[in-house]
Order: C-alpha cells, then sequence, then structure tokens
C-alpha cells in the first residue's frame, strides 16, 4: 500500500478565473495554517469567552496564540503519512458501481468535449479500479 500525503503549504482558497471577454483573475486566497487558525479561533472563543478570567487583551492574545498553535498541529498531522485507504473504506464512502458509472460517463461524454484537458482524479479513479480484484457487482 503506497501512504499519500496531503498538502499543506496550499493555498485553503485558491480563485483562478478567466471572465468573459477574457480577462483573467487569479489569487490565492488565505493559506492552509490561516484556514485552520481561523477555524480553532471560533472554537476557542466559542468555549471560553464567558470563563476566561483575564482581560480582554491577554484573552485576545492567548486566543490568537492557541489559534495559531493548534494549527500547526494540524499541519504537522497533514505531513504524516497515511495509508491509503483499504478497499473496504473507498466502498463505504463511494459505492463501486457510482465510481464505476461516473468514470464511464465521464470517458464517454465529458473528455471529448474538452479534448486536451487532463483530468487527474479520473485518472486515479480508473487506476484506483483496475487495481481491485474482478468483483461481481
Amino acid at each position: 500500500m503506497t501512504p499519500f500525503h496531503l498538502p499543506t503549504e496550499a493555498p485553503a482558497f485558491p480563485i483562478d478565473r478567466t471572465y468573459p471577454g477574457g480577462e483573467r483573475f487569479s489569487a490565492d486566497g488565505m493559506t492552509m495554517r490561516d484556514y485552520f487558525a481561523a477555524k480553532a479561533l471560533q472554537a476557542f472563543i466559542t468555549a471560553r469567552a464567558n470563563t476566561y478570567s483575564a482581560g480582554p487583551e491577554q484573552f485576545d492574545e492567548e486566543v490568537s496564540r492557541w489559534s495559531y498553535e493548534t494549527a500547526d498541529a494540524m499541519l504537522d498531522a497533514r505531513r504524516k503519512p497515511r495509508p491509503a485507504p483499504a478497499f473496504n473504506e473507498v466502498e463505504q464512502l463511494v459505492p463501486l458501481a457510482y465510481l464505476r458509472r461516473l468514470v464511464d460517463t465521464m470517458t464517454a461524454y465529458v473528455v471529448p468535449l474538452h479534448h486536451g484537458t487532463e483530468y487527474p482524479a479520473l485518472e486515479a479513479a480508473k487506476a484506483f479500479l483496475a487495481s481491485l480484484p474482478n468483483q461481481a457487482e
């Protein structure tokens, strides 16, 4: 089984659009670290705002620090390789019959319309299906 890694420094919400008329807009958005920190910040404020005994300035400083420490811990966890999910875990997430129909539909209808476009998720799904032992549907 090959372990896979999740990106850690990638932007959380990148934007890359071309508007009618050809004008293009691109932005990285916030980092994953900032996104995780914002989520942790919400949780800390919700959990501690009414029970924190120090003043508001200290609360703001500590909550900010806790949020980024939590975000860093989450990024560290993403850096650790994880084994690829077992077949039965994948089957629970996406029924294989559905995955096969999706691959067949994309191959037959979507790919020919967008000649030259790469579909890494489609190729990964095909490789995954090809790696499975033959099973009756």
